[in-house]
């Protein structure tokens, strides 16, 4: 039987989403695990700079910041545009 837990890049696509859907329902406890755990796992699954990476980054950021949990948004916010600096060129 085929799990989400065998491919990491599934299974974070699949957190992310839920992790949106609770967002909208204004269940943000529970959004905000699901999107640690979808970053978590893209980065097990992609390089550090590659661009789900860096959404699952994105996303997290801006639900952090939603939360008012400023300090650590801004972290993930600075991490992003380093990864877009360094592969811009």
């Amino acid at each position: 039987m085929w799990l989400p837990s065998q491919l990491p890049e599934v299974e974070s696509a699949i957190r992310r989403s839920i992790g949106g859907v609770y967002a909208s329902l204004g269940q943000q406890e529970r959004a905000e695990i699901q999107l640690r755990e979808a970053l978590r796992l893209s980065r097990i699954a992609y390089r550090p700079d590659d661009p789900r990476v860096n959404e699952s980054m994105l996303t997290l950021a801006n639900h952090l910041r939603q939360l008012g949990k400023s300090g650590e948004a801004e972290a993930l916010m600075r991490d992003v545009l380093a990864v877009r600096e360094k592969t811009a060129g």
